[in-house]
């Protein structure tokens, strides 16, 4: 019986895995026909056609950025969100309708959510030290936020647990 109440207690304090990441390289993984851009990992029938740019949901729409310097400016003018991600890569189309959820949901706090396609603009990605797909950072423009003082999310694609993060961070950034 104690031991059990000993692993109850180690299961609430041990730290929530890391959520599954496709690696920067491993395009060849999950992109079945490269000239169509069919997603679909290796052995598996069904592919899903990837477009360069995916159509409107008439969700809430998050900023799109592909300059290095547009980046650097919206997380040194604004508290900021960036997800890096790749089209091909499976766990960002599971994290990207969480990422809109939230970004309506925080709107009033003045956050910013952005998305960077880290794969088709490497330079962004690799400035910005993303070695997985996707990468979700929060950037905040009181601390003089540079790329190199984020804080990385290391949840999985659930709405919830995301906005309570951003709220978190937003709050430890922003307290007197």
């Amino acid at each position: 019986m104690l031991f059990r109440s000993l692993a109850f207690v180690a299961s609430l304090t041990a730290p929530t895995p890391k959520s599954p990441r496709c690696a920067v390289d491993s395009k060849d993984q999950w992109v079945k026909d490269a000239a169509s851009h069919s997603l679909s990992p290796k052995g598996l029938n069904g592919a899903v056609s990837l477009a360069a740019h995916e159509e409107d949901d008439d969700g809430f729409q998050v900023n799109q950025l592909t300059t290095l310097a547009d980046t650097e400016r919206a997380i040194r003018e604004h508290a900021s969100v960036v997800m890096f991600h790749a089209l091909w890569c499976p766990h960002c189309k599971h994290m990207k309708p969480a990422l809109s959820k939230v970004a309506e949901a925080v709107a009033p706090l003045g956050i910013w959510f952005h998305m960077v396609d880290a794969d088709t603009y490497r330079d962004i990605g690799g400035a910005f030290g993303v070695n997985g797909y996707p990468t979700v950072k929060y950037y905040s423009a009181k601390r003089g936020t540079t790329k190199d003082h984020a804080v990385e999310y290391e949840g999985g694609p659930n709405a919830e647990e995301l906005e309570k993060w951003v709220h978190s961070q937003h709050s430890m950034a922003y307290a007197a």
